[in-house]
């Protein structure tokens, strides 16, 4: 039933499809199967609906898309309510950027931002494979805002699942380390309104894009630090 809900989501956008990471990691592949078939039946049987051909409507979405990458993703006015990482980059780094004429590096930048994605989640999986449930689904969620080009403030609602898995935590145990509660901290913070403009570099900037964008690579780096045995109490108990 996971499976199948995780394909429906997926596709209506591709995002939540990063969960399916949840069933590899778990070697289950008949749900994995499941919902990727899920996510294509949804998607094909949706697009023979409509109004045109299947391949005029598969045409239409890759120039679509062509079009926002190579122009609103470079612009400046992509920068405020984004709080993805190839965002952080380019509103701390690539400051002077002009609408008529977009940056040839910023290009470049985001010609490659896509390579160094798929090999940070070859680590990410690697990394994951030893990892307690609420650790997953806190990077994956993390991965899932913070990972695509462009990613405004309404996905910072996805971060309420691991907000209330690390919640729950807390209130189940007696004693705390900053290092279980840190995430609970910044998943907070997350929450809070902080789309302030200030003057950088000549521009008005929101603020927020940089403060989210930094709490999202310190959440990703905290999940994935976490103690490889935490999801084994035999080997915990071991040690």
């Amino acid at each position: 039933t996971a499976a199948i809900l995780f394909g429906i989501a997926a596709s209506a956008k591709a995002y939540p499809g990063i969960f399916f990471a949840l069933f590899l990691l778990d070697r289950r592949y008949f749900a994995l199967c499941t919902g990727i078939l899920a996510t294509a039946v949804a998607t094909i049987g949706t697009m023979l609906c409509m109004h045109a051909p299947l391949t005029v409507l598969v045409h239409e979405l890759a120039a679509h898309l062509s079009g926002f990458n190579s122009y609103f993703l470079l612009q400046e006015r992509s920068v405020r309510f984004n709080h993805t990482f190839f965002n952080l980059v380019k509103g701390t780094i690539f400051h002077d950027l002009d609408d008529s004429h977009p940056s040839s590096t910023l290009q470049h930048f985001a010609t490659i931002y896509p390579w160094l994605i798929i090999s940070l989640t070859g680590f990410m999986l690697w990394r994951l494979r030893r990892l307690d449930f609420r650790h997953r689904v806190l990077v994956l969620t993390v991965a899932m805002v913070g990972f695509p080009l462009i990613s405004y403030d309404y996905t910072l609602v996805h971060l309420l699942a691991p907000f209330c898995l690390f919640a729950m935590s807390a209130l189940r145990r007696d004693q705390h380390s900053l290092r279980d509660l840190a995430p609970l901290f910044l998943l907070t913070f997350m929450f809070l309104p902080k789309e302030y403009l200030v003057e950088l570099y000549g521009f008005r900037w929101g603020l927020g894009f940089a403060c989210n964008g930094l709490a999202l690579a310190a959440l990703f780096v905290l999940g994935l630090s976490a103690k490889p045995w935490a999801r084994l109490p035999e080997a915990a108990s071991s040690r």
